[in-house]
């Protein structure tokens, strides 16, 4: 039997097909629908019965169970997860872990309903299903399927689908738009379960059309609840950068709690002057572990483009009359008590007048620890986790931001937190002494109606003043604005990840301004050395990143790495203390051998052609050049953030051959040496999480 402790424990699932047939044309007073369900049933280790009925009548409150039906005709079903007591119900040994038993023990896999006949005086069905909860959790129930199949006749009037839930069929009340999720309590002790009716109650109205024939599966899955909360606003604007909360601001439809939610009939009509309108999901976790999860999305009548995409899991998809960005499709490893957000932003093309959009989106939790991403002929694992400023607002969101910030207008918050990047280092005074300090750029962080984080950057400082942002738009050196969004990892030993710590790479280059020391003067002693106490990579990193990027929560999960004096190949280092100097570090660069590791997917030699290891291109994020990072522009070097080419230089904590030089990944992914004072280099932080707990 699976522990509770586990993210998401099934507990049954129940697979519904309808075969709907219409025979003939409908006539004004009778239909007939040829209705054939089949029922299927399996468990895995827990207490749940079901006790189904299919009802009719000339509304929900006085149908009653069919009392008539085909030759197999079953108008009740009634089925357990485990044997039971003699003559009671609840549970008496282990629940199964492959099917269902009925009440005689015998394995019940089909439930054969027969045929329903509509009148005008008899047109609604009820499916009704009491579930029973002998587990000491909660569980929570999903329905797929019946929506999606009847959702033409439904827009056209012809049929009504209204769900119901309560303790028991007599208190079930209508749950206003249907809502296809609901939940039944833990047990109140070993015989008494917690009990909950859930109804789906289908109308006939319009008896002057026929039905084409179709197949309908409807699937009723049961999941341990995940005490999380989801939470649906929309929001809309002039332009994506003038978002605020609608009126109507809450998601129609969908659950609130648990694995799952769909939110279906989020329409949103595009204009000139309303172009924009953003449909924001927040994920809050209240358990005692990290969950994971991802979010979709379609809209009506369209077919989804290929995306571009974006690190972060950002997608973007160009339809004809407007565009769709996808944020933070993957959600992974929310720790206990954070938040994160799926949003999916549409904003009407600049050649367009107009468009009206029916949007729905799904969101769906499972037991995966990562994503893949392939690009170039690799297949890359991820996870999001901790958060970082990292791309550009856009101009026109920049304007606006600085505007609202000089009027102190109510809309943008100051939230208290600072991020800290380096600028320079100022030089020691004497060979002996090691206390080069680094200036220090505060960069503040603020809260906006919009529902997201940004930072602000006072004076940007840009390595080339021709470079450009992710989103196309040059750099200035004006005050600019940076979303604070979860920081994409790579996951470089996945295949490991069940019984070893996950060895974790930024996907992006985080910052730069960030050299192994502020000269390359060798008379300054090892300079080359990753373990003096006054490097200034290690220094941001261990001081400043690990704790304004990660929550506690995220920390307690990462286990720090100890080098030794091999791994990181020391010329002419005279630090007689290396191994103690670098134990525990909580996050680091990776050494040079670590780049060259083919079990981490790199080449297992440094440099092997003119376009070496595309594993190891890595962009820089926009943050990052705001922080003096270099970027080569050269189209043949393309990654998922730059498409069109974009790559930096960043950092190894290994020494080079020479005592003024350190190892670094190059723009084309080779592995070579530079002088340490370089600081345009950028930093490509890794660390160790435990992603099995």
């Amino acid at each position: 039997m699976k522990k509770r402790s586990k993210i998401i424990a099934l507990v049954t699932t129940l697979c519904l097909c309808l075969s709907l047939f219409v025979v003939g044309v409908l006539a004004a007073t009778s239909a007939k629908f040829n209705v054939t369900s089949t029922l299927n049933f399996t468990a895995d280790g827990v207490y749940v019965m079901v006790d189904a009925s299919l009802k009719q009548g000339a509304d929900v409150s006085s149908a009653a169970v069919l009392t008539e039906g085909a030759p197999t005709g079953q108008p009740t079903f009634k089925a357990y997860s485990y044997p039971r007591a003699s003559g009671q119900d609840y549970p008496n040994g282990e629940p199964s872990t492959t099917y269902f038993v009925n009440q005689s023990g015998v394995q019940a896999d089909t439930w054969a309903i027969g045929d329903i006949n509509y009148t005008s005086t008899n047109k609604v069905v009820v499916y009704e299903f009491t579930v029973s909860n002998y587990s000491p959790f909660e569980v929570q129930g999903t329905v797929q399927g019946i929506s999606e199949a009847l959702a033409t006749y439904v827009e056209q009037g012809q049929l009504t689908i209204t769900t119901y839930t309560g303790t028991s069929s007599s208190s079930a009340t209508a749950t206003g738009s249907p809502t296809y999720s609901f939940t039944i309590p833990a047990r109140t002790n070993e015989t008494t379960p917690g009990t909950t009716c859930y109804k789906i109650a289908v109308t006939l109205n319009d008896f002057m059309n026929s039905l084409a024939t179709g197949e309908i599966e409807m699937d009723v899955s049961f999941t341990e609840k995940q005490a999380i909360n989801l939470n649906g606003i929309t929001y809309t604007g002039e332009n994506h950068a003038t978002l605020a909360p609608s009126s109507s601001n809450n998601f129609i439809g969908g659950a609130n709690t648990g694995s799952s939610a769909t939110w279906s009939g989020l329409q949103a009509s595009l204009t000139e002057t309303n172009k924009a309108v953003k449909y924001r999901m927040e994920v809050t976790n209240n358990t005692e572990a990290g969950i994971k999860g991802v979010g979709n999305f379609t809209i009506a009548n369209q077919t989804t483009p290929e995306p571009s995409l974006v690190a972060g899991g950002v997608n973007t998809y160009e339809f004809t009359n407007y565009t769709v960005t996808e944020y933070a499709q993957y959600i992974q490893n929310i720790q206990p008590n954070d938040t994160q957000v799926y949003e999916l932003v549409v904003e009407l093309n600049q050649s367009a007048t107009s468009a009206t959009i029916n949007v729905s989106i799904s969101f769906d939790f499972t037991d995966d620890k990562m994503y893949q991403i392939e690009w170039e002929g690799n297949t890359y694992n991820y996870v999001n986790m901790g958060k970082y400023p990292q791309r550009y607002v856009g101009n026109t969101m920049n304007v606006k931001l600085e505007a609202l910030l000089s009027s102190n207008d109510a809309s943008l918050v100051e939230t208290g937190k600072i991020y800290t990047t380096f600028n320079d280092c100022n030089l020691p005074s004497s060979t002996s002494a090691k206390d080069a300090t680094p200036i220090l750029v505060e960069s503040k962080e603020y809260t906006y109606i919009d529902g997201n984080t940004y930072v602000r950057m006072e004076t940007p400082d840009f390595y080339s003043s021709s470079y450009t942002y992710m989103n196309g738009e040059t750099v200035t050196n004006q005050a600019s604005w940076y979303k604070v969004e979860p920081i994409q990892w790579r996951v470089l030993n996945p295949t490991e990840i069940e019984t070893e710590n996950a060895v974790l790479l930024s996907e992006l280059a985080l910052s730069a301004n960030t050299s192994f020391y502020p000269t390359s003067t060798t008379s300054y002693g090892d300079i080359n050395n990753y373990a003096r106490s006054d490097n200034a990579i290690r220094n941001y990193l261990t001081t400043y990143f690990y704790n304004q990027a990660l929550t506690s929560e995220e920390q307690a999960k990462v286990t720090g790495r100890n080098f030794t004096e091999g791994e990181l190949e020391y010329n002419g280092v005279d630090e007689a203390d290396i191994t103690s100097a670098l134990s525990d570090q909580k996050v680091w660069l990776p050494t040079s051998a670590d780049y060259i590791n083919a079990e981490y997917g790199f080449d297992s030699s440094p440099i092997t052609s003119y376009v070496q290891d595309k594993a190891r291109l890595c962009s820089p994020s926009d943050f990052a050049l705001a922080n003096y990072s270099c970027l080569s522009t050269m189209s043949s070097y393309t990654t998922p953030a730059r498409q069109n080419g974009g790559t930096v230089q960043y950092w190894t904590s290994s020494a080079g051959s020479t005592s003024s030089g350190a190892c670094n990944a190059g723009y084309r992914g080779s592995v070579s040496g530079s002088y340490v004072k370089l600081e345009f280099y950028a930093a490509r932080p890794a660390l160790l999480f435990n992603l099995a707990g």
